[in-house]
C-alpha cells in the first residue's frame, strides 16, 4: 500500500508540474529501436535500447549519460552492453504559440562497450549528431536523432569502423523540485 501511494503521488507531481527545457530540470527516458549500419569493413545491423538520464546546466545545455543494451546482427548474434556520457546543446527555447518546447540538438559523447556472444571484444566509441524534440505535454517530449559513431576496438583484432545510428525516443523532464534519489529519513 505504501508503494502504491508513492507512486500514485509521483504521477500526480508529474503531471501537475510544468518542466520543459529549463536549469536545473533533469531528463529521464529512453531511445528505442536504434540501428546502426556500418560504413565500410565490419558492416552490421544493431538493435538497441538506451535508458538516458541528464540535468540541464543551463536553459539550453544538458549533461547526462545513457547506457546500451543492444544486439549485433552480422555474422552471427551478438549482445551489446555499454555506457556513455553525454553533452547535449538545445537551439530553440520554445514555440511562443503553445509554450511547448520544440526545436533542433546537437549531441555529443563518448563511451565504451562490451561485445560479447561468437564474437567478443570491447570498444571505445565517440559520437556526434542531432535531432528534432517535440514535447506533447509540458513534461514529455518525442525525439529523432541521427548520430555518427566512431568505434575503436580494443582487441587490436578488428578494424575501427564508423557507423550511422537513427533512434527515437520518449523523453521525461521533471521539474528541478524533484528529486531523482531520496533518503528515506529514519
Amino acid at each position: 500500500m505504501k508503494k502504491l501511494c508513492s507512486i500514485c503521488t509521483l504521477v500526480f507531481a508529474l503531471t501537475m508540474v510544468q518542466a520543459q527545457i529549463r536549469k536545473g530540470n533533469k531528463l529521464v527516458g529512453a531511445s528505442f529501436g536504434s540501428s546502426n549500419i556500418a560504413i565500410g569493413e565490419g558492416a552490421a545491423l544493431s538493435l538497441q535500447l538506451n535508458p538516458t538520464v541528464g540535468f540541464l546546466v543551463t536553459d539550453k545545455w544538458m549533461l547526462g549519460g545513457s547506457v546500451t543494451l543492444g544486439a549485433i546482427v552480422a555474422e552471427g548474434f551478438t549482445g551489446l552492453v555499454g555506457i556513455s556520457p553525454f553533452t547535449r546543446y538545445y537551439f530553440n527555447n520554445k514555440n511562443n504559440k503553445d509554450s511547448l518546447y520544440k526545436g533542433f540538438f546537437l549531441q555529443a559523447g563518448i563511451g565504451v562497450a562490451r561485445v560479447f556472444g561468437e564474437a567478443e571484444y570491447g570498444s571505445w566509441q565517440q559520437g556526434l549528431g542531432g535531432g528534432y524534440s517535440r514535447f506533447i505535454t509540458p513534461d514529455i517530449g518525442l525525439e529523432i536523432a541521427a548520430l555518427i559513431n566512431n568505434t575503436q576496438q580494443l582487441d587490436g583484432i578488428r578494424d575501427n569502423n564508423v557507423n550511422l545510428q537513427f533512434s527515437f525516443g520518449l523523453q521525461i523532464i521533471l521539474d528541478k523540485r524533484i528529486s531523482l534519489f531520496k533518503r528515506k529519513k529514519s
